[in-house]
């Protein structure tokens, strides 16, 4: 996991910073079909199974975390995650605009959803 303390100061002197913060966040993540009997849990009616990366699951953080470094790789420069909530810091207004949309295709393509009620942008 990143020290959030490395992750401020990359911003360093940038002038525009965007955050997003992904909706439901390990919610998004579909659990391989042969690892769901490892999400198991007993209850008074039978075992139940999760579909979804589960809060609380040993690992989960750092599973997502590593997914979103890998979708987020390509733009190390101008932007950072910490599990669910990403940063994406610029110089210029138009460095921002291409970033923002960068990094929303790249959302889109994995599949993920930011939640814009908790998405503050420039």
């Amino acid at each position: 996991m990143p020290h959030v303390a490395e992750l401020v100061e990359r911003t360093g002197d940038t002038r525009y910073i965007s955050n997003l913060d992904l909706a439901k966040g390990y919610w998004q993540i579909p659990v391989a079909k042969e690892d769901w009997l490892k999400t198991a849990f007993g209850t008074p009616w039978g075992l139940n199974e999760f579909f979804r990366m589960p809060f609380g699951l040993h690992g989960a953080a750092a599973t997502f975390q590593r997914l979103m470094d890998q979708i987020l790789a390509p733009h190390a420069e101008y932007v950072a995650a910490y599990i669910d909530d990403i940063v994406i810091y610029t110089r210029t207004w138009e460095q921002h605009k291409s970033a923002l949309r960068a990094i929303l295709t790249e959302l889109r393509h994995a599949g993920l959803t930011a939640n814009p009620q908790k998405c503050a942008l420039a």
